[in-house]
C-alpha cells in the first residue's frame, strides 16, 4: 500500500506541474512592474544568503555587504529571466510550438520521476509507514487548490475539505497546510470578507464543509471498533474515552512548546559575551547564538547534511574511491548544485499570469510553515542520527520543491528555446532534463558514500535482514538452518532420536509421536519421498505438518559431517561454530521487546508470520502506560500474570521510595499532589517500567521463561541476563556467566559479522548490508548493549571484544562509539578512547558529544593521577580523609569494586570523625546505592548516639521499606534527644510529605512554626 500511495502521490504531482505549465503559456506573461513587493521577496533571498554566508562570523558589516551582494545578484537574475521569458511568451507563434510540443507534459513526468526517486519519498513508499499516505494527500492538496484558483467551484471546495479531514486522521502534521487552505481560499475570491449579500452562501458552505470535515475525522471511529478485536497491535486501547483521547493528542510521543522554543531563540540571539572569554568560549557562544539559523541551514541547503533540500535534489560525485570495508568516513565530494534550479521560479514569480501567480504564493506559504514554522515545532538536534530519525517530516517540503524544480527546468527550456528557436530544442532539452531528473537521484542512491553512510538506500531490493532478525531471533540456530534449507529446492529429511525430541519439545501430537516411533532407523531421503510416505499418511494439520518437516530436515543437514555441510552450502557461507546455539525460545516463551525492530517485527514474526505463534511480546518500555496495561490485561490477560491499575500504583510508590532515598526533590514533587502520581522524562518512565517487568518475571516464574531486546538498561535485568544469540535469556536468579558460555557467544558474532557482510561462499553482500541504515543501526545496537552486559558484571576481555563488533558493525554508530569510549575511560585506557572519540568525530564532525567527551577523558587523566598519588599516600598513612578522597574518585573513575573497598573500610575504621560518615552516606545516596546508603547512615547513628538527625534518616529508611513502626520509634527517638531541634526538622523535611496526613503525625511537629 505504501508504494500505491507513492506512486499517487508522484502521479499527482505531475498533474500539478503541467497544470501549472500550462498556466504560464496561457497566452503571455504580464508584463508589471518591478513592485515593491518584489523587491521584498528579492530582499528576504538575499538576506538568508547574507546570513548563511556569515554563520562563522559576528560582524554586521559583513552580513551587510553579503545581503547586498546576494540582493543585487537575485534581481539581475530576476530581471535577465524576465527579458527572456517576455522574448518567447509574448511570440504567439512560440508559444504554439511551446504547446504543440507537449512540453508541460514533459515536465509533469519529469518533475513526478523525481520525486518518486528523490531518497526521501522513495524510502518511505517501499516500507509499511504512513507517511508516503500523508504525501498523497499533500500532493492532493496541492492539485485541488491549483484547480480552485483557475476554476472555483463547490465541488472542488467540498473535496478539498473532505480530503483535508481525512487527511489528518493519517497523519497530524498535514494541519500545517490549514495555511495554505486558507491563501488558496483567499486567493481565489480576492478577498478574505465576505460581502453581506454574500453572508447566507457563505454560511451554507461552511456548514457542507464543516459536515464534510466531520465525515473524514469519522475515521477515528472504527478505532474503538478494531481495539474491541484485541489485536496485537493496539496503538492506545482506544475503546476506552482515556485511550482514544491519549492517541488523538499523540499522547504516546514527547510534548513539544513552540512557545519555549521561541523563547529559546530569543535568549540564544540576545547572549552576550564574557570579557575573558576564551576562544572556546567564543565559539561555542557563536554555536549557541546561530542554533536556530543552523537548523534552517540545515533543513534547506547545507550539503553536508544529507537530509537538507540542497543535498536531497543535487548531484555529488566521490572525489576518491569508497573504503569497501565500510570503516573510513566517506570520501569528499564535488557538488553540481542542481538544487538551485527550484529557486528560478522564485526569480520569476512575480511576472506569471495571475493564476500562476496566486497558486505559488500559496506554495511559498505552505513552505514556510513545513520548513521554519515546523522546524520551530521540531526542533531536531544537528546530528546525523537524529536527523536520520525526523527526515521522513520533511517529505511535504520536498513535493513542493519538486514540482519547483519542475517549473524551474520549464522556464529554462524556455529561455533556450528564446535562443535557439526550434521544435528539436524542446525535444532534446525536454528529454535531458527528464533523464537527468531520473539519473541523479539513482546515481545517489547507488553510488554517493555520504548518502549510503547518513542515510541508507531506497531500494529494498533483496534485502532480507529484516526477516533473518525476527527469525534467528525466535528460531535460534535452527532458524538460520531453516533459512539456509529454504534455498535447497528438496533438502533430505531424517527422521533420528534429534528429530523425535525436538518434535516432543515443541508439543508435536502425541498419536503423531508415538506413530512416527515406528520409524526406528529411517535413512535420509529426499523430503519428496519423506512427504509421501511418512508425513503425509499422518493426515497432520498445516502447522504440525511444517512442524514435522521443520525437525526432518534439520535433523538430516545435522547429521553431515563438517566438510559435508560446507559442500552443501547455498545460502550461509560457512557452518555456524555450534549447531546448539542460539536455542530456540522456549515453549509459551515471553520476549521483552525493547527498540521499535525488537517489538514490531517479533510481533509480526509471532502474528502475522506465524513462526513461533505460542510465543508472547511485550513491550518493556510501556508497562507504565494505563493504556498499555489495559491493552495487554484484553490480549494476554487469560494466560500470563500482569499488572492491574492497583499493581501499577504500587509500582509508582516503590519507584517514590527510590526518590524518597535517592532525591528528596524530586519525591517531593512526585507526591505534592496528592493521589495523582505521574512521571515524565524517560529516565523516570523507564524506572518504573523497571519495576514492573520484575513484577512480571516474578509472578510468572516456572511457567514461562523470558527474554529480553534491550532498548534501555534495567538495572535490575544485569545478573539475570544470559546471552541468547542476538537478545538475552532473563534467569529467575541471578546467574553467573560461564567461560563456556562467553566463549559460545562471541564465535557466533563472529560468524554473524562475517555473515552480514557476505551472503553464501561466492555472493558478496556488502552492497546490502553497508547500504542498509537502519539493519547496521540495528544489529550494532544489539551488539552493544550485550557488550555493556559483559561490562557491567566484570567481563573486560568479552565486553571490549564485543564493543569492537558493534564498532564494526557500524563505524558511524554515535551510541557504539561514544559508549565504547566511555567503556575504556572506565577501562583507564585513555589512549584508546581518544582514538575512538577521534575516528568518530570524522564521521559525524558536528556531534557536541564528541567535545563533551574529550572534556571528559581530559578530567578523567587528571583524576587517574590523582587518584596514584593518593593511593602512594594512603600505603604510608590509612586516615579517613584519603580514605574518602580515594572512595569518591574510585566512583569517578567507575572502579565500582575499588570504591566499595574503601567504602567497607572508612566503616571499620575506629578513630575518625561522624562527618565522614555523613559525606560517605551522601556520596553513595548520590550513586543510588542503598546497601552502603543504609551502612554509613547506621554507622552515623551509632558513633553520635545524641545526633536527632541521624534517627531522622533512619525513620526515612524504613519509611522507604515499609516498615511504619520502626519509623515512628526513630522519630519519636529523635524528638527525645533535641525536641526543639528534631520536630521543626521533621516539618520541614520534604520525605514526609505523603504521610502528613497520618493522625499520629500531627503530633511529632512542632506547635508553632513561625
Amino acid at each position: 500500500m505504501s508504494a500505491f500511495f507513492g506512486s499517487l502521490t508522484c502521479g499527482l504531482t505531475a498533474v500539478c506541474i503541467r497544470k501549472m505549465c500550462l498556466l504560464l503559456t496561457e497566452a503571455s506573461l504580464e508584463t508589471s512592474k518591478w513592485s515593491s513587493r518584489t523587491l521584498g521577496l528579492l530582499l528576504a533571498a538575499g538576506c538568508w544568503i547574507g546570513a548563511w554566508s556569515t554563520l562563522r562570523h559576528s560582524s554586521i558589516l559583513q552580513l551587510l555587504a553579503a545581503t547586498s551582494v546576494g540582493t543585487l545578484l537575485m534581481l539581475a537574475l530576476s530581471i535577465g529571466l524576465r527579458k527572456g521569458l517576455g522574448r518567447v511568451l509574448r511570440d504567439p507563434d512560440r508559444v504554439r510550438d511551446i504547446q504543440a510540443g507537449g512540453l508541460e507534459v514533459w515536465m509533469g513526468v519529469a518533475g513526478g520521476l523525481l520525486l518518486a526517486f528523490t531518497p526521501l519519498m522513495w524510502s518511505q513508499s517501499v516500507m509499511i509507514e504512513v507517511y508516503s499516505l500523508n504525501a498523497f494527500f499533500v500532493s492532493a492538496l496541492l492539485v485541488l487548490v491549483l484547480w480552485y484558483i483557475q476554476d472555483p467551484r463547490d465541488s472542488t471546495l467540498y473535496l478539498t475539505g473532505f480530503l483535508f479531514a481525512l487527511g489528518l486522521t493519517n497523519h497530524h502534521s498535514l494541519l500545517f497546510f490549514v495555511f495554505f487552505l486558507l491563501a488558496g481560499l483567499i486567493a481565489a475570491h480576492r478577498r478574505i470578507l465576505p460581502r453581506k449579500t454574500d453572508l447566507f452562501p457563505v454560511a451554507k458552505k461552511g456548514l457542507i464543509l464543516l459536515g464534510l470535515g466531520v465525515l473524514g475525522l469519522s475515521l477515528y471511529l472504527y478505532m474503538p471498533l478494531a481495539s474491541r478485536r484485541n489485536p496485537p497491535m493496539d496503538w492506545g486501547n482506544t475503546q476506552t474515552w482515556e485511550g482514544f483521547k491519549h492517541v488523538i493528542t499523540r499522547g504516546q510521543y514527547d510534548r513539544f512548546s513552540v512557545a519555549d522554543n521561541l523563547r529559546e531563540i530569543a535568549r540564544n540571539a540576545t547572549l552576550s559575551q564574557e570579557p575573558d572569554a576564551t576562544a572556546e568560549d567564543l565559539e561555542r557562544l557563536h554555536l549557541q547564538r546561530t542554533t536556530f539559523v543552523r537548523m534552517l541551514g540545515t533543513f534547506f541547503h547545507d550539503p553536508n547534511w544529507k537530509t537538507s533540500i540542497a543535498s536531497q535534489f543535487s548531484w555529488q560525485f566521490p572525489l576518491e574511491p569508497d573504503d569497501p570495508s565500510g570503516t573510513r568516513p566517506p570520501p569528499r565530494e564535488r557538488r553540481i548544485p542542481l538544487a538551485l534550479i527550484g529557486l528560478i521560479p522564485l526569480l520569476c514569480f512575480p511576472i506569471f499570469p495571475a493564476k500562476a501567480r496566486r497558486w505559488f504564493a500559496c506554495s511559498l506559504v505552505a513552505f514556510f510553515f513545513v520548513s521554519v514554522v515546523f522546524l520551530t515545532i521540531q526542533w531536531p538536534e544537528l546530528i546525523h542520527n537524529d536527523l536520520w530519525v525526523k527526515r521522513v517530516q520533511y517529505i511535504p517540503a520536498h513535493i513542493l520543491y519538486a514540482v519547483w524544480m519542475a517549473l524551474g527546468a520549464y522556464l529554462l527550456i524556455l529561455l533556450l528555446y528564446a535562443a535557439l528557436p526550434k521544435r528539436l530544442t524542446l525535444l532534446v532539452s525536454a528529454s535531458a532534463v527528464t533523464a537527468l531528473f531520473i539519473f541523479f537521484p539513482l546515481h545517489k542512491d547507488a553510488r554517493d558514500p555520504a548518502h549510503l553512510e547518513y542515510l541508507g538506500t531506497s531500494n529494498l531490493r533483496g534485502h532480507d535482514f529484516g526477516w533473518e532478525y525476527g527469525f534467528h531471533m525466535l528460531r535460534g540456530a535452527n532458524g538460520i538452518l531453516l533459512s539456509e534449507l529454504a534455498h535447497h529446492p528438496n533438502p533430505d529429511a531424517l527422521l533420528d532420536d534429534w528429530a523425535l525430541a525436538y518434535l516432543r519439545e515443541r508439543e508435536f501430537p502425541a498419536e503423531a509421536l508415538a506413530s512416527l516411533h515406528r520409524h526406528p532407523d529411517q535413512a535420509p531421503m529426499p523430503y519428496s519421498e519423506f512427504r509421501t510416505q511418512i508425513s503425509r499418511p499422518l493426515k497432520l494439520s498445516k502447522a504440525d505438518a511444517r512442524l514435522l518437516r521443520e525437525a526432518a530436515t534439520l535433523a538430516a543437514f545435522r547429521a553431515l559431517s563438517p566438510e559435508e555441510q560446507q559442500e552443501r552450502l547455498v545460502y550461509l557461507h560457512r557452518p555456524l561454530p555450534d549447531w546448539d546455539y542460539p536455542p530456540e525460545m522456549d515453549q509459551h516463551g515471553v520476549l521483552f521487546g525493547g527498540t521499535d525492530p525488537g517489538r514490531f517485527v517479533p510481533t509480526y514474526m509471532v502474528f502475522s508470520a506465524h513462526c513461533r505463534p505460542d510465543l508472547f511480546v511485550l513491550t518493556q518500555t510501556a508497562l507504565a502506560d494505563p493504556t498499555y496495561q489495559t491493552t495487554l490485561l484484553n490480549f494476554y490477560g487469560d494466560r500470563l500474570t500482569l499488572p492491574d491499575s492497583l499493581d501499577s500504583n504500587r509500582a509508582f510508590l516503590d519507584y517514590g521510595n527510590e526518590l524518597r532515598l535517592f532525591d528528596p526533590e524530586a519525591f517531593y514533587y512526585l507526591m505534592r499532589d496528592g493521589d495523582t502520581l505521574a512521571v515524565s522524562g524517560m529516565r523516570e518512565v523507564n524506572r518504573v517500567n523497571g519495576i514492573l517487568s520484575r513484577w512480571i518475571v516474578e509472578q510468572n516464574t516456572p511457567r514461562h521463561s523470558f527474554y529480553m531486546e534491550e532498548a534501555v538498561r534495567l538495572d535490575w535485568m544485569i545478573p539475570h541476563q544470559r546471552p541468547h544469540g542476538l537478545i538475552f535469556k532473563l534467569e529467575p536468579e541471578p546467574v553467573e556467566l560461564s567461560r563456556e558460555e562467553m566463549r559460545r557467544d562471541l564465535a557466533f558474532w563472529k560468524w554473524l559479522e562475517e555473515h552480514l557482510h557476505r551472503n553464501g561462499a561466492s555472493s558478496p553482500r556488502r552492497n546490502r548490508y553497508q547500504r542498509d541504515l537502519a539493519v547496521r543501526m540495528t544489529y550494532s545496537k544489539l551488539r552493544l548493549t550485550q557488550a555493556w552486559n559483559y561490562f557491567e558484571r566484570g567481563h573486560l576481555r568479552q565486553a571490549e571484544q564485543a564493543l569492537e563488533q558493534s564498532l564494526r558493525l557500524h563505524p558511524a554508530n554515535p551510541e557504539a562509539s561514544l559508549r565504547t569510549s566511555d567503556l575504556y575511560m572506565r577501562m583507564l585506557k585513555f589512549d584508546r578512547a581518544e582514538e575512538i572519540l577521534t575516528r568518530f568525530a570524522r564521521h559525524d564532525s558536528h556531534n557536541p558529544q564528541v567535545e563533551h567527551f574529550k572534556t571528559s577523558l581530559k578530567k578523567l587523566r587528571d583524576l587517574n593521577d590523582m587518584r596514584q598519588e593518593l593511593e602512594r599516600t594512603h600505603q604510608l598513612r590509612i586516615t579517613g580523609n584519603t580514605t574518602l578522597q580515594l572512595l569518591m574518585i574510585y566512583g569517578q573513575l567507575e572502579m565500582e569494586a575499588s570504591m566499595l573497598e574503601m567504602a567497607d573500610l572508612l566503616l571499620r575504621l575506629p578513630a575518625v570523625q561522624v562527618d565522614f560518615f555523613i559525606h560517605l552516606a551522601e556520596y553513595m545516596r548520590t550513586r543510588e546505592n542503598k546497601t552502603y546508603y543504609v551502612k554509613a547512615i547506621e554507622e552515623w547513628a551509632v558513633r553520635a548516639p545524641q545526633d536527632p538527625q541521624a534517627r531522622i534518616e533512619l525513620a526515612v529508611i524504613a519509611l522507604a521499606e515499609d516498615r511504619h513502626s520502626d519509623m515512628m520509634e526513630q522519630l519519636v527517638h529523635a524528638i527525645q534527644l533535641a525536641p526543639d531541634t528534631a520536630r521543626p526538622l521533621i516539618a520541614r523535611d520534604p520525605r514526609f510529605i505523603d504521610i502528613k496526613h497520618y493522625p499520629m503525625f500531627p503530633g511529632l511537629k512542632p506547635a508553632y512554626t513561625k
